[in-house]
C-alpha cells in the first residue's frame, strides 16, 4: 500500500454500520459515522457508494458484508440481516466486497502496530463471526493475510463440544440450538443467563438493547455462566480450527464486537479479556 493512501471501511453489522478512515501512512482508524442498518435501504445505499465520489479524500473502498462472498457471485445472503444483496453493481465500482471480518484485523492494527503473532478475532454480536489475521498483516495491511471462516452456521451436532452450554441456552430461549451463530453471539449469551430472546429465521437470537443494557446495570450476570460461556467457545474454536487451520506457533485471541461493549464497563468484561484458544 501506498504511505499516502486513505481508505474508507464500511462494516455492516446486524444492528449497526459504521464507516471509517483508515490512514495508511499512520496505520490509524477514526470512526467517522455510525448508523442503524434497519434505518436504510441497504441495496440502495451500497449502489450509491463510488471510488470517485470521495476521489479527493479516499483511494480505496473496503464494503464489509456479514455472508459468505463469492467473487463469482452478484448476491450474498446475509444472515445477520436475513436479506440478500446484489452486489453487482457494487463490483463494477472497483469496490472491494468482503466478508465483514475483514474489517475488524484493521481497528486491532490501530490499536497497536507492533503485533507480532497470529490473531484469532472473534466478533460477538448480532452472529458471531471469526478471522485469522497473519501476523504479517500488521505490516503490510494487506487482506491476503486474513482468512474468515463461516464458523457461525456450523452445526453443533457435527463438530461442538459443549453440551452444557447449549442445553441451557436451549432450555432457556425454549429452542432447540442448532447453529453456533445461536450460542455464540450476544443474543445467545443473554438467554443463557436468563434474559428473554426472539428467533430469526436464520436461527439467531435478538435481543432488546435496553432490556439487555438494564440486566447489566443490575448486576444480575452470572459470573459462573459467563465462565461457562467463555470455556465452551474456547472449546468449541480449537477443535474447529484443529480441522480447518494449521498455525505456525501459538496464536493471540480476542472477542470483539457488541457483546464486550455492552459489558465494557463491568466485571464480565474482564472476564471476556480472558478468552483465549491455545492450538
Amino acid at each position: 500500500m501506498s504511505s499516502s493512501k486513505n481508505i474508507l471501511l464500511i462494516d455492516v453489522g446486524g444492528t449497526n454500520i459504521d464507516v471509517y478512515l483508515y490512514i495508511t501512512s499512520k496505520k490509524t482508524c477514526k470512526l467517522i459515522n455510525q448508523f442503524k442498518t434497519q434505518n436504510i435501504n441497504l441495496s440502495q445505499w451500497f449502489n450509491s457508494l463510488e471510488i470517485k465520489t470521495y476521489n479527493t479524500d479516499y483511494q480505496q473502498i473496503i464494503l464489509g458484508i456479514p455472508g459468505e462472498i463469492n467473487s463469482k457471485e452478484n448476491e450474498v445472503f446475509c444472515p445477520p440481516l436475513g436479506k440478500t444483496i446484489n452486489i453487482k453493481q457494487i463490483k463494477e465500482k472497483g469496490i472491494k466486497i468482503v466478508n465483514d471480518m475483514f474489517i475488524q484485523p484493521f481497528l486491532i492494527g490501530s490499536q497497536n502496530s507492533k503485533q507480532t503473532s497470529d490473531k484469532i478475532i472473534i466478533n460477538s454480536g448480532t452472529s458471531v463471526g471469526l478471522c485469522i489475521v497473519d501476523s504479517k498483516f500488521f505490516e503490510t495491511f494487506k487482506l491476503s493475510y486474513i482468512k474468515s471462516f463461516e464458523f457461525a452456521h456450523e452445526f453443533l451436532s457435527e463438530i461442538g463440544k459443549s453440551q452444557n452450554l447449549y442445553k441451557l441456552i436451549s432450555q432457556n430461549a425454549n429452542y432447540e440450538c442448532k447453529k453456533f451463530c445461536s450460542i455464540y453471539s450476544v443474543g445467545g449469551f443473554a438467554a443463557a443467563q436468563g434474559l428473554e430472546v426472539k428467533i430469526t429465521n436464520e436461527e439467531m437470537f435478538r435481543i432488546d438493547k435496553n432490556e439487555f443494557e438494564k440486566f447489566i446495570k443490575s448486576k444480575k450476570i452470572k459470573t459462573s455462566i459467563t465462565s461457562l460461556w467463555i470455556s465452551s467457545l474456547e472449546r468449541d474454536l480449537k477443535n474447529f480450527l484443529s480441522k480447518n487451520y494449521n498455525f505456525n506457533s501459538n496464536p493471540n485471541s480476542m472477542i470483539r464486537g457488541g457483546l464486550m461493549t455492552a459489558l465494557d464497563s463491568s466485571p464480565h468484561g474482564e472476564l471476556l479479556n480472558s478468552f483465549k484458544v491455545y492450538i
